[in-house]
C-alpha cells in the first residue's frame, strides 16, 4: 500500500485517467467504483496490493508484481492465497506474461528461475550509471564499549550531521515501532504483558499507554509493579518513536518524519507522507519496513538500518532472507540520483547476511542460504505443510491436534519414503487474542500424493462442534 501513490503518479502521467487502483484502504464504496470501472472496462490498468490480482480484467496482457519477495503478497487469513500464484494461473489461463520485479528476489523464485522455470532477466547496475551506494558495518558492541548507549552510532551521527549541512535528507530503518519494546521491574524481574496474548506490552509515549502489537489492547501505564508493588519499572528496548525523540533532541530544528502503523492509519496517510518527503518538507524519514519498498527519492543522500539485529532474531527459517532482503532495500534508498551512503548498525556484524548485504551480493547470499536450507531440506529442497488449530479453550485444541495427527499418520504411511518430519507443538506465541494456537507441521520432500493425502483429509473433518477452527497452509510466511 505504502508504493502505492508513487506508483500511481508514475502512471498518471502517463496513461491519463484509465487507472483503477484497489488496496485495503479504500471503503467498500470506493472499492465498489473501482471494481465496476474496471468491469465496464473503462479502466485498462489496474494498480493495488495483493488483493489486485482479482481485478475482474477481461483480456489481460500482463500481470507485473513488482518486490515480489514481499511477504505481504501472501494472505494473512484463510484461505490463504499467495498473490504470484494467483497471477500465474490468470496469465496461464489468458496467455499473458507475468513480470515478477525485484533487487532481492524470494529464494524460491530465483531458484526455479535458476531451474528454468522462470526467464531470469538481470540488471547489474544502475539507471543512469550511478554506482550501489557503499555501505559500512558499524558494530554496535565498540559504540557501547566506548560509553555510547544510545542507538545513534557515532559514525550514523557524523554522516547525518554532514547531510543536513549539506541540504540532503536521510531514511532510518528500524522494524520495531512504538517507544519501548516491553516494560520490566527491575525488582522482581516481572515484565508486563498482554491480558490475552502470550507477549509482553510495548510502550508507546505519544499516547502514554502500553499497547499489545498482536490484538491492539492497550494498557494505561504503571508507576508501581503490579506484581511486587516495588517503583522500579524500566523501559527497554527501542522503537520509531525513540529513534525519533533521539534525532530530534540530537538536531533540532531538522524536521521529522515517521512512517509506521501508529502514523498511517489515517485515510490517505502514505499519500500524504510520500508528497511531504519528495516535496522536501522533511529532513529525515524515520520507519518500519513500510519504508524499505522501492521508494523513488532523489535527495536521500544516507539511509541507515538502525539494528539489523532485530529481524535475525526472528523464530523462522527465512529470517536471514528477510534480513538481507530488508537491508538491501533500505540501502537502495540512498543515492539515486547522487552518491550516497548506507549505514548499517548490528549488535552481530559477523551474520552472513549482514557481511552480504553490505557487499551488495545477492548472489553469493543466495548460493549461502541455499546451501543451508539443502542440507536442512527446507523450502525450495521441500515443500512444509501447516495445520494450524485455535481455540478459547486449550485442552479442546489439543484434543484437535490429537485427533488429526492420528489421522494424518494412516494417510502418510503408504507415502513414508516422501516424508521427512512430522512434528505437532503449539505455535512460538501460543496465545494470541484470548485463543491457544498449535500447529501440525509436515516436511515433504517433494509435492505428490502425500501432499493430496493431506488436504483430502483436511477437507474432510470440522472441530467447529468444539469450537477449534483449523486451517491448512503450504510453505507458511510466518510461524510465530
Amino acid at each position: 500500500i505504502s508504493l502505492t501513490p508513487q506508483t500511481y503518479l508514475f502512471l498518471k502521467q502517463r496513461f491519463s485517467e484509465q487507472i483503477a487502483v484497489f488496496h485495503s484502504g479504500l471503503s467498500a464504496g470506493e472499492r465498489y467504483d473501482e471494481w465496476m470501472k474496471v468491469k465496464r472496462g473503462e479502466a485498462k490498468i489496474v494498480l493495488g496490493a495483493r488483493s489486485a490480482v482479482f481485478a475482474p480484467l477481461e483480456s489481460i496482457g500482463a500481470i507485473i508484481i513488482d518486490e515480489q519477495h514481499e511477504t505481504s503478497y501472501k494472505s494473512d487469513q484463510y484461505p490463504k492465497y499467495t498473490a504470484g500464484e494467483v497471477a500465474k494461473k490468470r496469465c496461464g489461463l489468458s496467455g499473458a506474461k507475468l513480470i515478477l520485479g525485484s533487487a532481492t528476489p524470494d529464494i524460491g523464485t530465483y531458484y526455479a528461475a535458476a531451474q528454468g522455470e522462470y526467464k531470469l532477466l538481470e540488471m547489474p547496475d544502475r539507471l543512469f550509471g550511478l554506482c550501489l551506494p557503499g555501505v559500512e558495518v558499524v558494530d554496535m558492541r565498540e559504540e557501547l564499549k566506548n560509553g555510547n548507549r544510545s542507538m545513534i552510532s557515532g559514525r550514523l551521527y557524523d554522516e547525518l550531521e554532514r547531510t543536513f549541512a549539506a541540504g540532503g535528507q536521510a531514511m532510518l530503518f528500524l522494524n520495531r515501532r512504538g517507544y519501548s519494546t516491553f516494560v520490566m521491574c527491575r525488582s522482581c524481574g516481572y515484565a508486563v504483558q498482554c491480558d490475552s496474548c502470550d507477549v509482553t506490552m510495548t510502550y508507546h509515549k505519544t499516547k502514554g499507554e502500553l499497547k499489545c502489537h498482536y490484538c491492539g489492547k492497550t494498557k494505561p501505564l504503571e508507576t508501581v509493579c503490579p506484581q511486587c508493588g516495588k517503583p522500579h519499572l524500566k523501559y527497554f528496548g527501542t522503537g520509531t518513536q525513540q529513534i525519533e525523540e533521539q534525532v530530534k533532541q540530537m538536531f533540532p530544528g531538522v524536521r521529522v518524519l515517521r512512517m509506521d502503523l501508529d502514523t498511517m492509519a489515517e485515510k490517505d496517510a502514505h499519500l500524504k507522507a510520500f508528497e511531504r518527503f519528495s516535496g522536501g518538507e522533511a529532513d529525515v524519514l524515520i520507519g518500519t519496513q513500510m519504508i524499505t519498498k522501492g521508494f523513488d527519492f532523489e535527495n536521500v543522500a544516507v539511509s541507515a538500518v538502525i539494528a539489523a539485529d532485530t529481524m535475525l532474531n526472528i523464530p523462522d527459517y527465512r529470517s536471514a532472507e528477510q534480513a538481507f532482503c530488508q537491508i538491501t532495500q533500505i540501502a537502495g534508498r540512498a543515492g539515486r540520483k547522487q552518491a550516497g551512503r548506507v549505514i548499517l548498525q548490528t549488535y552481530n556484524a559477523e551474520h552472513y547476511a549482514v557481511r552480504y548485504a553490505a557487499k551488495h551480493d545477492y548472489k553469493g547470499f543466495f548460493a549461502h542460504e541455499t546451501a543451508i536450507r539443502k542440507l536442512a531440506q527446507l523450502p525450495p529442497f521441500a515443500t512444509l505443510v501447516q495445520v494450524q488449530f485455535s481455540g478459547a479453550d486449550e485442552q479442546d485444541v489439543i484434543a484437535c491436534v490429537k485427533d488429526f495427527l492420528t489421522k494424518l499418520k494412516t494417510v502418510l504411511l503408504p507415502h513414508k519414503n516422501d516424508i521427512i518430519s512430522v512434528r505437532a507443538s503449539e505455535l512460538a506465541v501460543k496465545r494470541a487474542n484470548d485463543m491457544y494456537r498449535y500447529h501440525i507441521l509436515v516436511g515433504l520432500k517433494r509435492r505428490g500424493p502425500a501432499q493430496k493425502g493431506m488436504y483430502t483429509l483436511f477437507s474432510s473433518v470440522n472441530y467447529t462442534h468444539k469450537n477449534v477452527l483449523a486451517g491448512i497452509d503450504e510453505n507458511p510466511s510466518g510461524m510465530v
